[in-house]
């Protein structure tokens, strides 16, 4: 590596087998409310990979680092654990680097359009309820999309069912309920998905989890993603399918989700 020789530890296996877990978010003027389910989740991911994971305050201070240094108070900040040792793919990493990425927050405007990826979400692959730093599944449905001229790509399981977005959640509003795919179905358990499942009874809604298909989202009153970035943003379309958008009711779900997370 760069000329010298690599004996029995990779310093970073990461690159080799994607062994590594990150997390993404929006950090504007202050650390993100909801940050210690971000270091929860990237904890579970760790364990399932046998990968160490530093000290909660250790991985704050290296986002606070890197947000002091860039000199940004609205910002793109993505926190990743790589890791390092031997060089056998079966065998458990000793270490972890942890790697902060700070761009300045570009605001998303629009609603989105969103095309069904020609391939399908293994529901019981462990990694789809983590945030893995093997993320070749969801660059290839992202650039599929993005080829055929859409902003997202939308993940059917094995089933049919719908599962989430390339880097989203998925809800949809019908006859005053707010349905999202169930964890079952191949679906990674968004920050945004259950802080937005705890507030729905406040706005009215009552939450539904399910199997849900193609159908169900189309013939529905309002749909739209969520995640860390973004927080909502509204789906207009799915593949040639034209979607209603309910403008109140995007307003009030984003006024309650933003007021929680201090984006206002």
């Amino acid at each position: 590596m760069n000329g010298e020789r690599v004996r029995d530890a990779l310093p970073l296996r990461t690159l080799f087998y994607g062994e590594g877990v990150f997390e993404t978010f929006r950090f504007r003027s202050g650390m993100p409310v909801f940050f210690d389910r971000h270091i929860e989740r990237m904890r579970k991911g760790a364990e399932l990979l046998s990968i160490p994971l530093p000290e909660a305050n250790s991985i704050t201070d290296a986002v606070l680092s890197a947000v002091s240094e860039s000199g940004l108070s609205d910002m793109y900040v993505k926190v990743c654990l790589v890791s390092a040792g031997n060089s056998l793919f079966y065998k458990n990493a000793d270490k972890t680097r942890t790697i902060v990425i700070i761009k300045k927050y570009e605001v998303v405007n629009g609603p989105a359009k969103a095309s069904v990826c020609s391939f399908s979400r293994n529901s019981k692959s462990p990694l789809v309820r983590i945030k893995s730093l093997n993320y070749l599944e969801n660059i290839l449905a992202r650039r599929e999309a993005m080829d055929s001229g859409f902003d997202e790509a939308l993940f059917l399981n094995e089933r049919d069912e719908i599962t989430e977005g390339s880097a989203s959640n998925i809800f949809w509003v019908s006859d005053g309920t707010l349905f999202t795919p169930s964890l079952g179905c191949g679906v990674l358990p968004g920050i945004i998905r259950g802080v937005l499942m705890e507030q729905a009874s406040d706005m009215g809604l009552q939450v539904e989890e399910g199997g849900f298909t193609i159908t169900d989202l189309a013939e529905s009153d309002f749909a739209f993603f969520t995640n860390s970035l973004a927080g909502v943003r509204e789906l207009a379309k799915i593949n040639e399918t034209h979607l209603s958008v309910d403008s109140h009711l995007s307003s009030l779900i984003k006024e309650k989700l933003f007021g929680l997370l201090k984006w206002s």
